[in-house]
């Protein structure tokens, strides 16, 4: 078998990985440790600049700066890791910047008579910017525009932007409602004519999912309890996610939710949990979050850690 032959084999294999539903899955497993850890179910969660990556719209009712960096240990070579930051625009406005990074590492390359012929890594990056305004007291909108830049091979590679939008109103300071669409026109174009000329080569197009997320967040002061609740449609399947938080003094916060919950299909739902430490330095306080998922079908266990940094 030609090295040619081997590669081309290896991208059908990855093509139908990244097929259909699967395309861009990266982009939605979660950007940070502490709405990782209740459930992803972030679309009305203002106060947070990851919020942005839930539903642009929540950033407008941000009140200081912040900053983040997300790692995660994750099985089978995979690594995937995120940074954020978000700031504030007088009067009403507000922006955030992010990108979500993700790949595959030590991919083993050998020909038809099992000669090794070196390693190879893939990746899937997304590029955030978020805009949102507060067209009142209690209403934002917002608008994310993302690149999605991917790469299989030396010489295969796509780019091609995507949009989401969503909005957010606060019913009162301790209640609040949101709902976004996510992904808009993202997608991945793949042309293999320079891996194998023109005569060879095709076009391959393969479209992100639309999602469609609703959601709602309560605090109930009396004991520092922040309940979340979500519903979200993706490939005409409605899923459910559910998370807490209980703060239990300034410092410390545990929180615990559910994920990717279905009556609709055999899918399993991935249990949750997570806790923060928070120390203030002088003008800034800093944030370790640790989230801990279990992975979709009982397999393997993904442990996330984000640190967070707010200042004026």
């Amino acid at each position: 078998m030609s090295y040619n032959k081997f590669i081309f084999l290896f991208l059908i294999f990855t093509f139908q990985l990244i097929s259909q539903g699967n395309v861009g899955s990266f982009s939605r497993i979660g950007n940070d440790a502490r709405t990782v850890s209740m459930g992803n179910s972030g679309v009305s969660l203002i106060h947070f600049p990851n919020s942005g990556y839930h539903n642009p719209a929540t950033i407008a009712f941000m009140q200081n700066t912040q900053a983040n960096a997300t790692y995660t240990f994750l099985s089978l070579d995979r690594n995937f890791q995120t940074i954020n930051f978000a700031q504030k625009i007088e009067p009403r406005g507000a922006f955030s910047l992010g990108l979500i990074a993700s790949g595959i590492s030590n991919i083993d390359l050998r020909d038809g008579n099992g000669t090794q012929l070196g390693t190879m890594s893939t990746f899937e990056h997304q590029y955030i910017l978020s805009f949102a305004n507060r067209m009142t007291d209690n209403f934002s909108a917002g608008i994310t525009v993302k690149m999605n830049y991917a790469k299989l091979y030396d010489k295969l590679t796509s780019i091609v932007p995507g949009f989401d939008f969503g909005f957010i109103y606060l019913i009162n300071p301790n209640f609040s409602i949101g709902a976004s669409i996510k992904e808009i026109g993202s997608k991945y174009k793949w042309d293999t004519s320079n891996l194998y000329g023109q005569d060879y080569g095709s076009s391959t197009i393969n479209n992100f999912p639309q999602i469609t997320r609703f959601g709602t967040s309560y605090f109930y002061e009396p004991y520092n309890l922040l309940l979340l609740g979500e519903a979200y449609e993706i490939n005409k399947n409605i899923y459910y996610r559910f998370g807490s938080e209980f703060n239990f003094n300034d410092n410390f916060s545990f929180r615990t939710g559910i994920d990717k919950y279905s009556t609709a299909t055999n899918n399993p739902a991935s249990p949750t949990f997570g806790f923060t430490f928070n120390y203030p330095f002088q003008e800034y306080k800093f944030a370790l979050s640790y989230a801990y998922v279990l992975e979709s079908f009982g397999l393997f266990n993904a442990h996330w850690l984000t640190l967070n940094t707010t200042w004026k």
